[in-house]
């Protein structure tokens, strides 16, 4: 049987398709690697205003690079066909994880939840949005470190956010009430990331699997449960910055991902979390444009095989709250500010309002986005690439565009957020991943040393084992794949076949 090749990339096994394209695991025959290629139908790459954004969103996500995310290789097009190459990540998806294990003890959970905010502080700084945070987004690799994947919902602050005229990219089991309106920043992905430690802890959503109508009522009128209901290992004080993680308004959550990731930290461990600079970006305004997307849960997703799914290409939206000189100095899980509330009185009199027109507008698209209904868009169909039985050409070969090529086109420039560099605080906690070794303000000598929870702390160089690694999590072997929810198979990064959550 002949091999199946697209430019200079091998195709050796699908991974899952949805309503934009198709993702495979490749080989690069230039780079000589394994990668994730997502190839995007003939059909999505003749939409001008698409093609636009793919370029541009895929630019800005290129540049953001961290321990704890998914890097982008390079993009470009080939045949009429758009593609993004990606770093592929051996690992499990969380939402398999959790199938798998059920509930996660409050301290692996939170140290799952702080690697993946430091790798949205990082999207955040850099003016990106990922928009569609979840388990199934969230890869955990054998060495046990977490990676946040698929930033191909993302999008740029300083640009206009690009909504649909029907209905909102992301995944609404883990959309923030300001989503539903168009409007949304980075405190949008700290809501998301607040519902993912919930899941965590208690093996399901924190409002359930319900209908988008269900879903949408939940986020916005219902008060969010207490992962303590279902799991008594969780303490109340855990409980309290889920909430707050979660709150309605988008002010009174904390100031940054890892504001809130450091305060759950505090709530397990009782040890006082340290000062941390949050760089702020600007808010951006809401373009409309004509829908392109169908169904409530509009992420084209594709497998791994362990059954996981992987979200596509989408429009999008950011910030964080700036003060001053664009930073902000924060503590655990300080009180919402005096000087915010003349602005939340202002938006509780709109409140009503707001949501009545929503509720109206958003159950009116879903009717009228129905299949079979007579001028209803249907999904994209997607093909298979075309298969040769040799290597290509070098004429053959796509026009890639590397990952550390410039920025041009950018209407609206970015300015760098400042980087604070802080000196590690002993007994504070860290990232093994990043942290080996350092000096205390008192000149003590540092080392990052895991401890018997699973997280990481700083330590005097006399204390431990300065050799020690943080312990790999025994997980089990992988179960054959099993139908489940709608975003139960969730990377593109991984390794399978399961079944598209969006495929009927």
């Amino acid at each position: 049987m002949g091999e199946t090749w697209f430019g200079h990339y091998r195709l050796d096994r699908l991974l899952g398709s949805g309503g934009t394209g198709q993702v495979w695991r490749a080989h690069d025959s230039i780079a000589d690697r394994v990668v994730a290629l997502k190839v995007l139908s003939a059909t999505v790459a003749d939409n001008p205003t698409y093609r636009q954004r793919f370029t541009r969103e895929a630019r800005l996500a290129a540049q953001v690079r961290g321990p704890h995310l998914a890097a982008i290789h390079a993009f470009g097009e080939f045949d009429g066909r758009l593609y993004l190459d990606m770093e592929f990540i051996d690992g499990t998806d969380l939402a398999t994880l959790l199938r798998r294990e059920g509930q996660l003890s409050p301290a692996r959970a939170v140290a799952i939840v702080v690697q993946i905010a430091q790798a949205l502080d990082a999207a955040h700084r850099a003016g990106m949005v990922h928009r569609d945070v979840k388990p199934a987004n969230i890869m955990v690799d054998a060495a046990g470190l977490a990676h946040l994947i698929d930033f191909g919902t993302a999008y740029r602050a300083d640009q206009p956010a690009i909504t649909t005229s029907s209905n909102v990219v992301g995944t609404l089991a883990y959309m923030a009430p300001e989503r539903f309106v168009g409007a949304g920043d980075a405190r949008s992905d700290q809501y998301a990331l607040a519902c993912v430690l919930y899941e965590c802890l208690t093996a399901q959503r924190p409002f359930g699997n319900g209908d988008a109508a269900q879903s949408l009522h939940a986020h916005l009128m219902t008060s969010p449960p207490l992962a303590a209901d279902w799991n008594p290992a969780v303490p109340a004080g855990l409980d309290a910055v889920i909430t707050r993680g979660m709150a309605k308004v988008p002010e009174q959550r904390c100031a940054s991902a890892s504001e809130f990731a450091s305060a759950a930290y505090a709530a397990i461990t009782g040890l006082d979390v340290p000062t941390v600079e949050t760089a702020a970006v600007a808010r951006p305004t809401t373009a409309v444009l004509p829908r392109m997307f169908q169904g409530a849960e509009s992420t084209a997703m594709w497998t791994n095989g362990s059954g996981a799914k992987r979200g596509s290409l989408g429009g999008g939206e950011v910030t964080a709250d700036a003060e001053g000189d664009g930073t902000r100095r924060v503590r655990s899980v300080p009180a919402a500010r005096s000087g915010r509330d003349s602005r939340q009185r202002r938006r509780s009199r709109l409140s009503v309002a707001v949501l009545v027109a929503l509720l109206v507008a958003v159950s009116a698209a879903l009717w009228l986005g129905r299949p079979g209904r007579p001028g209803s868009d249907s999904a994209a169909p997607t093909s298979v690439p075309t298969t040769t039985a040799a290597a290509p050409s070098s004429e053959s070969r796509p026009q890639v565009v590397p990952a550390q090529s410039p920025v041009p086109q950018v209407s609206t420039p970015v300015q760098a957020a400042p980087v604070v560099a802080t000196a590690p605080v002993a007994w504070q906690p860290c990232d093994p991943a990043v942290d080996v070794r350092g000096i205390g303000g008192d000149g003590t000598p540092l080392q990052c040393v895991a401890t018997i929870s699973g997280l990481a702390n700083w330590l005097p160089a006399a204390v431990g084992n300065p050799k020690a690694a943080a312990p790999k999590p025994d997980l089990p072997k992988p179960d054959p794949p099993k139908p489940g929810r709608e975003d139960s198979p969730g990377n593109g990064n991984g390794n399978g076949h399961g079944k598209h959550g969006n495929d009927k």
